[in-house]
């Protein structure tokens, strides 16, 4: 694997919280989105730099106030952070945070949203099996 493909994740990052400071949300969203894409594809779906644009993305959910999408990130990303650092600082923080998000959701009534949510996301990743 080349450097640069190693490495296009964290520009990515570098680009997406500039977008941020500027408040250019969606444009950040899709860059995140990206790096995430690259770190699964380079260096697998529960590596730690995964779990960094996973952490990007929870936050920025959070921020906009898209709890749904803030709890499926903080699941990914805590099942990341209990597997690479179980015992940091991130993890009890993030913890927190996705307990909060909870909080939001069921304040807002938005548990079935959430439900319906996480089981079209494991139909997306665990395609059907058929008998041959």
């Amino acid at each position: 694997m080349r450097r640069s493909d190693q490495d296009g994740w964290l520009e990515n990052i570098r680009l997406a919280n500039d977008k941020v400071k500027v408040g250019d949300y969606l444009t950040a969203e899709d860059l995140y989105l990206k790096a995430k894409e690259q770190c699964e594809a380079n260096f697998g779906k529960n590596d730690a730099r995964t779990g960094t644009c996973l952490g990007y993305l929870a936050e920025l959910y959070l921020g906009e106030q898209e709890y749904v999408k803030a709890a499926i990130t903080y699941r990914s990303l805590i099942e990341i952070e209990q597997q690479c650092a179980p015992s940091s600082a991130e993890l009890e923080r993030d913890i927190k945070e996705y307990q909060f998000v909870l909080s939001k959701l069921r304040q807002y009534g938005l548990e079935e949203t959430l439900e319906r949510s996480r089981t079209e996301a494991e139909k997306i990743s665990k395609p059907e099996h058929t008998a041959p």
